[in-house]
This record gives C-alpha cells, structure tokens and sequence, in this order.
C-alpha cells in the first residue's frame, strides 16, 4: 500500500508520517524533499531560498523509489509537494494546522515573512486538501488529535487486510481564521 501524506510546511505532517510508520512497523517512509536534494531534482532557488522543483523528473525518481520497496512493505510518502507530482498513492492523507499555530512553527524555523505569508494562505484556503481530493478520491483530511487517531486505525485496518469505512473527515478551509490575522494586526502583509 502508499500512503502520501501532504500538507502546507508546518502543519505536522512528518509527525503524523512518523507516527503511522511506528504503527504499521513494516513500513519505509520517504521524505519528498530527500529526494529532491539527493537527486538534485531542482532547477534554482527562488528569491526565499526554496528550491524550484522539477516535477516531472522528481516524479520519475520518487516512483522508482517507492516500486524499490513496494513488493516487501508498505510506502509512506511525504511532503508538500505530493498534490504536484505523478503518482499513484492508494490513500492520501492531508494534514491541517491552525494558522496561529503554522505561524508559530514556521518562525521557529526562521522562514521569513514573504513565505510565511505564502504558507499561511495556502493552509487558509486548503490547497494541499482541494488538490490532492480533485486528484484521489480516497484523500482524507487530518484537522485534529481525533482524526489523526481514526486515520491511522483506518489504514492499520487496511493494511492487515480488513474491510474498513473510511473515517468521517472534511476540507476545510481557515480564511475566517485568515481574517482574524488581518484584524490583529496583518503584520504579514495581506
């Protein structure tokens, strides 16, 4: 089985990857963005310092990664850039933060405030989410500790073989919360 879990920087998705590895035990987790650099599947870097991916070649590599690992165990794919890229995941999971708490780890991690503003829209209108559930019907959206718990026991439940619902779960977008910000102050810019 693949699993790709997605979401804007910040919103906990390597935790979340992390944490359903532990619990499928049999599975190999792979870091989009290792790829990216070990493969030197980047053209430049943008004014912020991200690296402009090739999509195309970055595709070609991460599903030859994933096929390298397929036959034996379990795949579990990571990264923002899972609703950009070529692949065939047989569930995806989306992975939400709260834009007060985004911000806060994005300044943890000193992003400037140009790609905090970025990231704080794109989680405000939930592009992970509406890109990768125009993609994969079978896409699931993480917005709290409960649906993350009922996401994992869903997939555990798929991967020992069971027939399972999938866990009630909704896009959601945060553009009131996105107000809220420009009410507070708009120290970002919008």
């Amino acid at each position: 089985m693949v699993i790709a879990i997605t979401g804007t920087p910040g919103s906990g998705k390597s935790t979340f990857a992390s944490e359903l590895s532990k619990a499928l035990k049999d599975a190999k987790l792979i870091e989009i963005n290792s790829i990216v650099k070990k493969g030197k599947h980047f053209s430049e870097l943008d004014e912020n310092g991200a690296m402009v991916v090739k999509p195309l070649e970055l595709s070609k590599a991460l599903n030859a990664e994933i096929e390298k690992h397929l036959k034996s165990e379990s795949v579990i794919v990571v990264g923002h850039l899972v609703p950009e890229l070529d692949i065939t995941p047989d569930i995806v999971v989306v992975v939400k933060a709260k834009l007060k708490v985004l911000i806060e780890r994005l300044e943890k991690r000193k992003y400037n405030k140009d790609k905090i503003r970025e990231n704080i829209v794109s989680e405000a209108i939930d592009y992970c989410g509406t890109a990768s559930s125009e993609r994969w019907p079978n896409t699931l959206e993480i917005n709290d500790d409960k649906q993350r718990e009922e996401v994992i026991n869903y997939i555990l439940a798929l991967s020992k073989g069971k027939k399972a619902e999938p866990p009630k779960t909704e896009s959601r977008q945060r553009l009131d919360e996105l107000l809220e910000l420009v009410d507070d102050g708009n120290r970002y810019g919008f």
